[in-house]
C-alpha cells in the first residue's frame, strides 16, 4: 500500500507540474512568486467543484476543457486593490494631464491601458483624475484589459462595497457615488470613460490590434512573471505607448523598467517613466557599439561577403529598416517598428495582413522575409524574397539575402548570379535621375 501512495504522489507531483508549465504559458505566471501551496490549493478547490477524483483527471479535463482552464485561472489570480491605491501614480498622472497633455491638445482624445484592470478600480480612478482636470469623457478613453472575466463581470457593474475605499482620504466617494442598497455606485461621468475587455498581453495579437497609447497603468503584474516574460511585456509596453508616453508599474517593480528605453519622472513615489524616443535609443545603443538585433543580422552577414548593405534611417521608420516605406503605407511602418523592437511574430502578422490586402506589395514580401530568416525559417524567408525580386527584379537588399542563402547551402554558382544581379541592381539604383525607386 505504502508503494501505492508513493506512486499516487509521484503522478499527482507530475500533473502539479504539468499544470505549472500550463498556466505559465496561458499567463505567464511563475509559480514561484506565489507559491506551490496557492496553486495547490486552486487546484483542490476545483477538484471539489467539478467532482474530479484526483489531479492526474483533472489535467485531462485542462487539456480538453478551455472552460476549465479559464476557471482554473480565475482561481488563482485573486484581485486585490481599490481606489487611489498608492497615491503618487495619480498625482503625476493628474500634473501630466494638466500640465503636459492638455496644454498641447485643444482637441483630441487621451488614450489609457490599465492593465491587469482587476475589478475596475484603478481605471476608475484615472478617470475620476482626469474628471478632476476638467476633461469630458468624449475626450478620454481608458481602455481597461485584464484575462479575469469574473473580475471584469465586477467592473462593469461599477457598484463597489466599503472594502474598495480604503485609501486615507475617501472623498471622492461622495462627488463621485451614490449609495445603493448593493453598494456605492459609481456616477456615468466617470464609467462611460472606461472600456472594459478580457485580454492576455502575452497574446502575438495584443500589440497588433491595438494603436498607440499616451498613458500606460501596468502595475504589479511583473511580480508574477520570470525575468524573460518581464523583459517581453516590457517591450509590448513600449510598443505601446506613444513617443514621451508614461508608463507606471508597481513599487516592487521599478528596478525592472530598462533605463535605455524609459526616463524616470521626477515625481516623488510615482513609480512612473517616461518613454524615450525610439530614435534617440537606437543612436545611444550604436554609439556604446550595441547594434540593433535586426540590423546586426543582416550587416554581419552582409559583411561576411563582403557587400554593401544599404539601411535608410529614416523616422518613423526604424533604423534597421533596409528600404524606405511610403508615408501613406502605415501597417508597414508600423511592421518595421515592431521588427526592430523584437516583436518578431507580430510583424510579421501586419505583414501577412497587408498581403492580403495587396497581394503585389513588394516591401511586404520583403520584410516578412527579413522576419522570417530572423526566426529561424530560411525556407519561407528564401521562398519570399524570391517573390519579391519577382515583383522588383531589381530588388538589390532581396538579391542580396538571396545571395547570402545560396552561399550558406553550398551552392557558389547561384550565389555568384544573384550577386552579379546584385551589382547590377546596385548600378542601375544609382544611375536613376528622376527619383522613381524606392531605395535610396
Amino acid at each position: 500500500m505504502a508503494k501505492k501512495d508513493d506512486g499516487d504522489t509521484k503522478v499527482t507531483r507530475m500533473s502539479h507540474g504539468t499544470i505549472n508549465s500550463l498556466l505559465k504559458k496561458m499567463i505567464g505566471l511563475d509559480v514561484s512568486t506565489i507559491g506551490q501551496g496557492s496553486i495547490k490549493r486552486a487546484i483542490d478547490h476545483r477538484l471539489r467543484q467539478t467532482g474530479i477524483a484526483d489531479a492526474e483527471s483533472y489535467l485531462t479535463k485542462l487539456n480538453s476543457s478551455e472552460q476549465e482552464l479559464r476557471a482554473l485561472i480565475e482561481e488563482v489570480v485573486v484581485p486585490e486593490t481599490w481606489f487611489f491605491r498608492d497615491q503618487g501614480p495619480f498625482d503625476a498622472l493628474r500634473m501630466y494631464a494638466e500640465g503636459v497633455w492638455m496644454p498641447a491638445h485643444s482637441g483630441g482624445t487621451l488614450r489609457v491601458l490599465s492593465l491587469p484592470c482587476s475589478t475596475g478600480e484603478e481605471p476608475y480612478t484615472i478617470g475620476m483624475v482626469f474628471t478632476d482636470c476638467g476633461l469630458s469623457p468624449a475626450r478620454v478613453r481608458i481602455d481597461a484589459i485584464d484575462v479575469s472575466s469574473s473580475a471584469l463581470a465586477k467592473a462593469k457593474r461599477a457598484i463597489y462595497t466599503k472594502n474598495s475605499f480604503r485609501s486615507p482620504d475617501t472623498s471622492f466617494r461622495d462627488r463621485y457615488f451614490r449609495q445603493t442598497e448593493q453598494g456605492y455606485e459609481l456616477d456615468s461621468t466617470v464609467s462611460t470613460m472606461v472600456r472594459f475587455a478580457q485580454g492576455n498581453i502575452l497574446s502575438n495579437s495584443f500589440v497588433v490590434s491595438r494603436e498607440p497609447y499616451d498613458v500606460i497603468f501596468c502595475r504589479n503584474l511583473f511580480i508574477y512573471f520570470d525575468r524573460e516574460t518581464q523583459r517581453n511585456v516590457v517591450r509590448k509596453l513600449y510598443s505601446l505607448l506613444k513617443t514621451n508616453g508614461l508608463l507606471f508599474v508597481g513599487h516592487s517593480e521599478a528596478s525592472i523598467i530598462p533605463r535605455d528605453y524609459f526616463q524616470p519622472l521626477e515625481s516623488r513615489g510615482s513609480f512612473g517613466y517616461r518613454k524615450r524616443d525610439l530614435m534617440q535609443v537606437i543612436e545611444d545603443r550604436c554609439s556604446t557599439t550595441q547594434v540593433d538585433p535586426l540590423k546586426d543580422r543582416l550587416s554581419e552577414r552582409a559583411a561576411q561577403q563582403q557587400l554593401p548593405l544599404q539601411v535608410k534611417a529614416e523616422p518613423p521608420i526604424s533604423v534597421a529598416a533596409p528600404l524606405a516605406v511610403s508615408v501613406d503605407d502605415m501597417p508597414l511602418q508600423r511592421a518595421y517598428k515592431l521588427a526592430n523592437e523584437g516583436f518578431l511574430d507580430e510583424a510579421a502578422t501586419l505583414c501577412e495582413a497587408r498581403l492580403q490586402a495587396d497581394e503585389a506589395c513588394v516591401d511586404a514580401y520583403f520584410l516578412l522575409g527579413v522576419v522570417r530568416e530572423a526566426l529561424g525559417d530560411h525556407k519561407s524567408a528564401g521562398e519570399l524574397f524570391r517573390k519579391a525580386v519577382y515583383l522588383d527584379q531589381n530588388h538589390y537588399e532581396a538579391l542580396i539575402h538571396l545571395a547570402l542563402q545560396a552561399e550558406a547551402e553550398g551552392n557558389r554558382a547561384a550565389a555568384d548570379v544573384l550577386k552579379q544581379r546584385a551589382e547590377r541592381a546596385a548600378r542601375a539604383k544609382s544611375g536613376d535621375q528622376d527619383g522613381g525607386t524606392r531605395y535610396e
